[in-house]
């Protein structure tokens, strides 16, 4: 919702292409979510039985297949915004700043892929502290801080405000990925037992 009130600064008819852009976008999201709670599960049975290589190579499995699904919509969003704008409204200034948010959505389609599957993943390790906190760190330290300074503070323009979002994903995929690749996930317990 802050993120949004951003995004009011600049219109309803700027809002109105970023919910399109947002809807359009949820094909892309849904099929990365698909892939993340395959993680969730697949990952979590094998660290349960101390399967750890097994845990490796279904993680990697599904960040290629969700990696290759997202880039695909990331293309079509590129290179065909208009065609999927104007199934959701005929409004020429919508349709044009919705191709501007699409082209930039598109940017970070590879990056969003890699952190749900890695983020899945580290659920299904039981890691869910850190995934709160690179969850935090992106949405209260990169994405409405930057908004509000590219709306209030200096106003830049639409395009600053979308982009912010670029950097967010780019963040968290980057902590994600050191992450899971410290391993200290492999140490995590999820149930403690009890002394009797």
């Amino acid at each position: 919702m802050s993120y949004a009130r951003a995004v009011l600064v600049y219109g309803t008819v700027t809002y109105a292409a970023h919910q399109v852009g947002l809807a359009i976008e949820a094909f892309s999201f849904m099929a990365g979510s698909g892939f993340a709670i395959a993680a969730v599960t697949s990952v979590g049975q094998s660290i349960g039985a101390a399967q750890y290589k097994r845990a490796k190579a279904e993680n990697w499995e599904a960040n290629r297949l969700a990696v290759l699904v997202m880039a695909s919509m990331g293309v079509v969003f590129f290179f065909f915004p208009y065609l999927l704008l104007r199934l959701f409204t005929e409004d020429a200034e919508v349709v044009r700043l919705g191709t501007l948010f699409l082209k930039i959505v598109a940017l970070i389609q590879i990056p969003l892929a890699i952190t749900m599957v890695l983020s899945g993943s580290l659920k299904g390790a039981g890691d869910t502290r850190f995934l709160l906190t690179v969850t935090f760190v992106g949405a209260w330290l990169i994405r409405v801080p930057l908004a509000f300074y590219f709306s209030f503070v200096q106003p830049l323009g639409i395009t600053y405000v979308w982009g912010v979002m670029v950097v967010d994903w780019f963040v968290r995929m980057t902590l994600t990925l050191l992450r899971y690749r410290s391993e200290k996930w492999q140490s995590i317990r999820v149930i403690k037992q009890e002394r009797s």
